[in-house]
């Protein structure tokens, strides 16, 4: 590039070769851009004219390149910043269903606690109900046999008092 400026244009053809091996080691289109940039401008400036022409062309495809790459690196970008924000936005969409479904979990469960302690009050209500005609039907059977000892019990005073009258009379 110094050569350039200084006007040294056929030093600048001397040295154009290892700066070629220098820029291909380097593999980037940025310096590319730059070596075929001071070639065209020396080509130009020693009228060589399809050399010149060359270069420019290699220089307007790098310049296209790296707008390409740019432009693509950005749409990429924008790609990306897209699909963080449909994500983050899926994230909070089904945040907010869990949050709904935990609701009505909870609602379920309590109704559930409720609906079991109405079952439990039932059974032992019917438990209750069932043990206490057990306990009357008992009183009762208990009752009909005291009832039927006593009979029994009149039934045979009655059958002795006539023996007891017959011996007593013997």
């Amino acid at each position: 590039h110094m050569y350039n400026v200084e006007g040294r244009y056929k030093e600048a053809l001397r040295v154009r070769a290892p700066m070629e091996d220098a820029v291909k080691k380097l593999d980037n289109p940025v310096y590319f851009r730059s070596f075929n940039n001071i070639n065209y401008e020396v080509s130009k400036a020693l009228n060589r004219n399809g050399e010149a022409l060359y270069y420019l062309e290699q220089l307007k495809m790098l310049n296209d390149s790296i707008l390409d790459v740019e432009r693509t690196s950005q749409f990429n970008e924008i790609v990306e910043k897209y699909e963080n924000e449909k994500k983050q936005q899926e994230i909070i969409d089904l945040s907010n269903e869990k949050e709904k479904l935990m609701i009505k979990n909870e609602l379920s469960a309590s109704q559930v606690r409720v609906r079991n302690l109405w079952l439990g009050i039932l059974a032992i209500i019917s438990l209750s109900g069932i043990g206490l005609v057990y306990i009357i039907q008992r009183q009762k059977r208990s009752e009909a046999e005291n009832r039927s000892l006593q009979i029994e019990q009149q039934l045979l005073r009655a059958q002795m008092n006539p023996h007891f009258i017959f011996n007593s009379l013997n």
